[in-house]
């Protein structure tokens, strides 16, 4: 099992071994869920909706070293890797395995402290604005002679690569409906994607080395230019389709309209990561 932090300018620092061990990671993967209820008329009630509020956890950490050198080098890398998140008001990731939470590093204690050992219990608290834990699955759709190459494709995380601009099966393995990140190359005119029945259009022009994202957990649509330059283009999209409607889970059909195709990032967003 691999258990690390990762602040936001990717420095890392693995919570599972180099003298810092996690003592109850289990902790950390506790879920609820909050309810509203509503009253009918004739008294009885009933769950309204279901949501997540801002979620605290705790982690213990056993921090031990041979020597005096090494025990400061390991609670200096702990506390300055994640300190930089809350000094830039920024989120970090909490990994377990390939899945990821946003959280924020926001108090420490110690005890048990043993200076001629040079080993201590740390503490540590992590806070979430968005307690779900999140795997990203890459799919990748191409123009070519074939009709299907699946598997691992130059890449080290889940990544399917798949080809021809015929209704194509994927299959979004996630739990319920998963926000996405869309990205289309040019050089192409209006961009169209259909996944099922679903059309995600953009009315603009790219050219060669251009591309688009449309990402539906920010809700925003750039554009970026051969030249590296940035732009909204979100008023470019298509008024008469959600451009931000959630992929379904289980198995769906892609088409496209562009020579060059487009990339797919999924969120499979749940409660608990798969454990081991």
């Amino acid at each position: 099992m691999e258990l690390y932090y990762e602040n936001s300018k990717g420095e890392k620092v693995n919570l599972m071994a180099n003298g810092i061990y996690a003592q109850n990671p289990e902790k950390l993967i506790e879920s609820e869920w909050k309810y509203n209820t509503i009253s009918n008329i004739n008294g009885v009630g009933r769950i309204k909706n279901f949501y997540r509020e801002i979620q605290e956890t705790s982690l213990t950490l056993s921090i031990m070293a041979d020597t005096k050198e090494e025990y400061n080098k390991i609670l200096e890398q702990l506390h300055r890797i994640t300190e930089y998140d809350v000094r830039k008001n920024v989120p970090g990731r909490l990994w377990w395995n390939d899945f990821y939470k946003s959280v924020n590093c926001y108090a420490t204690s110690y005890d048990d402290f043993d200076e001629l050992f040079e080993c201590v219990e740390k503490e540590i608290k992590f806070v979430s604005t968005e307690p779900v834990w999140i795997r990203e699955k890459f799919f990748s759709f191409r123009e070519m002679e074939s009709t299907q190459i699946d598997g691992d494709y130059c890449f080290d995380y889940d990544f399917d690569y798949i080809a021809s601009t015929a209704n194509i099966y994927f299959e979004n393995t996630s739990i319920a409906e998963s926000n996405f990140e869309m990205t289309v190359y040019g050089p192409c005119d209006d961009p169209e994607i259909t996944i099922n029945e679903h059309r995600y259009i953009i009315y603009i022009s790219l050219l060669e080395n251009e591309y688009a994202k449309i990402d539906s957990k920010t809700r925003k649509i750039i554009k970026t230019s051969r030249y590296g330059e940035v732009e909204n283009i979100f008023h470019y999209r298509d008024r008469d389709n959600n451009i931000f409607e959630k992929i379904p889970d289980g198995e769906n059909t892609a088409s496209w309209s562009m020579e060059r195709g487009f990339d797919l990032k999924i969120y499979d967003e749940r409660g608990e990561p798969i454990w081991i």
